[in-house]
């Protein structure tokens, strides 16, 4: 199922429009710092984790140059299909996390390193980042009250907050989950604030 979304040039396709349509509302909003005009300034990335190749308009990471003098910054959107700085595409380092239990057997880390090639290491470097960072952020200061009931404080995993939007085995639930994480995906647009879905998320029965 995992490789099913890793492998597919369609649904990274989908990940690309979504990631248009959200660098068209930032250009729409202006410079953050100045409120000045923003000029297309992508660059290039290529995510690992993918087992299809990712060249052309699926390697670049859409951003942003602010024209005005004085102030030229650079103005970087959020984004489904790249989470801030991490080398793994957004989609591998999400699907990924949900199988990182509280201990990660040598059998289930062998698979993850074999299929997608992230080291046992850094499945611990998710999962810590899961645990402690991700819940004492600000942004899960804000959005964890969408969640009835809601979800532990203590070892929010991944898996728990894929479930909610409707699981791995639901295409549109994975990519709504990518759209709640948007915030965290970028440190330079901090006046864009999308998340996927209304009102409270609930377990499903």
């Amino acid at each position: 199922m995992y490789r099913e979304y890793l492998g597919s040039a369609s649904f990274l396709v989908g990940l690309r429009r979504l990631d248009e349509e959200i660098a068209a509302e930032v250009r729409t909003a202006g410079c953050p710092h100045c409120g000045g005009a923003l000029y297309t300034a992508n660059y290039p990335r290529r995510p690992r984790g993918l087992s299809c190749a990712v060249d052309g308009e699926l390697a670049v990471r859409l951003s942003l140059c602010c024209g005005r003098e004085g102030c030229r910054r650079r103005v970087t959107p959020p984004s489904v299909r790249f989470f801030g700085r991490r080398v793994y595409a957004a989609v591998a380092f999400l699907l990924v996390s949900t199988l990182l239990a509280e201990r990660i057997s040598e059998k289930v880390a062998g698979r993850i390193e074999f299929h997608i090639g992230v080291s046992l290491e850094t499945l611990k470097r998710w999962r810590r980042w899961w645990r402690e960072r991700f819940v004492r952020s600000r942004f899960w200061s804000w959005a964890r009250g969408m969640f009835s009931p809601t979800l532990s404080e203590h070892g929010v995993v991944a898996s728990e907050i894929v479930e909610r939007f409707g699981g791995v085995e639901d295409g549109g639930g994975v990519s709504r989950c990518l759209r709640f994480l948007l915030p965290l995906s970028t440190a330079s647009c901090p006046n864009i604030v999308r998340v996927a879905g209304a009102g409270s998320l609930s377990r499903r029965r």
